[in-house]
């Protein structure tokens, strides 16, 4: 990588493939910040999916066309925005996504970085006997 933010997207990339493998996701390690603008829509509604067991409602299951794309990041986003997280995203939104904004890439990444953190203490805890899982 050439890039003047080198060294972020490498930090980038080990962060999504981290998310990947922790909610069980079977992929090949993503190696460019390209793949993931190419994809960052379709994984956002993969990593949501899966570390949240649920199949979300609303998301275009064989998407085609950009609006498709955003519409689908904008329902995870929505999703963190008004039923796990109760903070204002407005600042990330499906259309900067869907178009590959790294900015807006870097934010759901830490988002789902920092969700899946707690998470895995719960678990933790859980295993040991002590502590209670999130509601």
């Amino acid at each position: 990588m050439s890039s003047p933010h080198a060294a972020e997207d490498e930090v980038l990339l080990r962060k999504i493939n981290t998310l990947l493998t922790r909610v069980g996701i079977p992929a090949k390690p993503i190696t460019s910040f390209n793949e993931v603008k190419k994809s960052a829509s379709s994984m956002f509604v993969a990593i949501f999916e899966g570390m949240f067991k649920v199949t979300r409602e609303g998301i275009v299951r064989k998407p085609t066309q950009l609006q498709d794309y955003v519409r689908n990041a904008q329902v995870i986003i929505d999703a963190l925005d008004k039923e796990i997280l109760h903070i204002n995203l407005d600042h990330v939104t499906g259309a900067a996504v869907a178009r590959g904004d790294a900015q807006a890439i870097h934010n759901l990444v830490d988002i789902f970085f920092g969700i899946s953190d707690m998470v895995l203490k719960f678990r933790q805890q859980d295993s040991r006997g002590g502590g209670s899982s999130p509601r």
